[in-house]
């Protein structure tokens, strides 16, 4: 069974990609459990107050979903978010004061436990793009929750996406770099799909 992964900051198109892949290959789609979080929309209000709970809790979704690369029979996987990119919202919550150094410290041992006995994707598109067009599109698609969202939360992520690329890459994961600045069917051209 073929494993993808898709990487990249909020807006940038991941789940426009899978649903992409599951149309022309039949695979399954697992997407991100955005909004089964029921801290988000607080987190969004009072970052200080709800954004360690809220990162907790994606971080045990994301380990969730991780797991079901051993139980799915289908012929291929994607997750629109792999477990590795939780780390990069930790570390933007720290790096803009949001979680404390103690909880970022727990957040870690967590982080580095449950990234020990998860399977890699076989493969991990980093769909990327700049901030500016990031920012717009979660503009369009005006989810309520994501209303607060500024162009330098948007500029801290993209930092810490680009230092986990190249980490993943260090550790020989199977990652490639896709600018995915155009139209969704544009982008889609320059993925080649082993199938």
């Amino acid at each position: 069974m073929k494993v993808i992964g898709i990487f990249g900051s909020i807006g940038v198109g991941k789940t426009s990609f899978a649903a992409t892949l599951k149309a022309k290959y039949d695979y399954s789609v697992i997407t991100e459990p955005v909004e089964a979080n029921p801290y988000l929309e607080n987190y969004y209000k009072d970052p200080v107050k709800y954004a360690t709970i809220t990162q907790m809790y994606f971080l045990i979704s994301r380990y969730e979903f991780m797991k079901m690369i051993q139980t799915t029979g289908k012929k291929g996987l994607v997750f629109d978010r792999t477990f590795y990119e939780d780390h990069v919202f930790a570390d933007t919550q720290h790096k803009l004061g949001y979680i404390n150094d103690i909880d970022y410290k727990t957040y870690e041992r967590y982080y580095d436990l449950m990234s020990s006995v998860i399977d890699k994707p076989d493969i991990i598109y980093y769909l990327h793009t700049d901030t500016q067009t990031l920012l717009k599109r979660v503009k369009q698609r005006n989810r309520d929750c994501e209303k607060g969202m500024t162009l330098e939360y948007l500029d801290t992520l993209q930092e810490y996406y680009d230092k986990l690329y190249e980490s993943l890459k260090s550790k020989k994961f199977n990652i490639i770099k896709v600018d995915w600045s155009g139209e969704a069917d544009e982008n889609f051209k320059k993925i080649n799909i082993i199938n």
